[in-house]
């Protein structure tokens, strides 16, 4: 019942914003789009996405700029709930705003250009990230060198594992971005028992810890079917959170010789019975990651409604949303069939 209590106007609050995320008809008609301003005109007419346009001429729009649109959509949300929710459901919203955090970082390190932001989108994004982190937004999009970005985190729980990084002499921006993939999983999950309890607890660890445990697996597939890389080199990329494949099994997946033993290996693993011998092809591995997920999250959604589950499955689909309609402008302004784009974002 306290959960009930406790949870009943959020869970009401997420059922609305729930109704606004797009339905498989209207990806389909975006799909059909042949211009970027013509999917900026569409999601113009969409309840999830017309404030965000409202102020944007769409006759030239830039890719990036419609890009930054659809992610300004997700800090929206996020800071509804923020701001709907009670000082105890604030700490979830919290560690998952880290995850924003880290996107932040990777985009100005990957020398992402902010030329093509609205000045309303701008500051909204300076305030969103002010709001919450020490992350100095603006700077770290002038500063011309990762060497001056990883000096302005410094004062930031970010500012040692890049400069780590930095110390080693590795000079590739996927160095820089492992080292913060793998600080967001450990930070969370050290910091899950000082935040949450009982069945809260049970599904942020189950959730959290089965998508550190998939993108583990999928490191180590791709790191050994595309980049032939050493034991040594592939032991580096994993991320230290052991969830249900535990460390011993970890190594045996890490010493596999070949793609057909891994195979085999992962079919011993917790998520074996989820994987067929055609799961092994690039787009079918990536596609059923992507699905063990969303199930983990959906299933605490559907079976505890009134908890913390309502806000991180929300959280969830609405960010695969994002990354399906950044997909799809990608496709669109790179001129893909139809046909071609469906099966890129699905």
């Amino acid at each position: 019942m306290g959960s009930l209590k406790k949870y009943s106007g959020l869970t009401t609050k997420v059922k609305a914003m729930r109704s606004r995320l797009l339905s498989e008809e209207e990806y389909e008609r975006l799909m059909e789009c042949d211009t970027v301003t013509e999917i900026a005109d569409s999601l113009k007419s969409l309840n999830g996405y017309s404030h965000i346009l409202d102020d944007t001429d769409t006759g030239e729009i830039h890719r990036e700029t419609l890009e930054y649109a659809i992610r300004y959509s997700g800090y929206g949300d996020f800071i509804k709930l923020y701001k709907f929710s009670n000082l105890e459901q604030r700490k979830y919203l919290k560690l998952h705003f880290l995850s924003y955090e880290t996107e932040f970082i990777k985009k100005s390190l990957r020398r992402s250009s902010a030329e093509y932001m609205t000045p309303q989108q701008k500051k909204y994004i300076s305030e969103f990230v002010s709001k919450f982190s020490k992350v100095p937004f603006e700077q770290l999009y002038m500063a011309e060198t990762i060497e001056e970005k990883i000096r302005l985190l410094e004062g930031t729980i970010y500012y040692e594992p890049l400069k780590m990084v930095m110390d080693a002499g590795r000079t590739e921006l996927f160095d820089y971005e492992l080292a913060l993939d793998m600080f967001y999983f450990k930070y969370v999950w050290k910091k899950r028992r000082i935040n949450f309890s009982g069945a809260e607890l049970k599904s942020f660890t189950d959730t959290i810890g089965s998508e550190a445990d998939l993108l583990n697996l999928t490191w180590i597939y791709r790191a050994k079917k595309f980049y032939k890389m050493t034991q040594s080199e592939v032991a580096a990329m994993i991320i230290p959170v052991y969830h249900r494949i535990k460390k011993p099994q970890m190594l045996k997946l890490i010493e596999t010789s070949d793609i057909q033993e891994l195979v085999g290996q992962i079919g011993k693993t917790a998520y074996g019975r989820f994987f067929t011998p055609d799961t092994f092809k690039e787009m079918e591995f990536d596609k059923l990651i992507k699905t063990l997920v969303g199930k983990t999250y959906e299933k605490y959604y559907r079976l505890e409604p009134y908890s913390m589950a309502v806000m991180s499955g929300y959280l969830r689909d609405k960010k695969n949303e994002i990354t399906r309609l950044i997909s799809i402008v990608e496709c669109i302004r790179y001129g893909y069939s139809k046909e071609e784009t469906v099966k890129t974002v699905r």
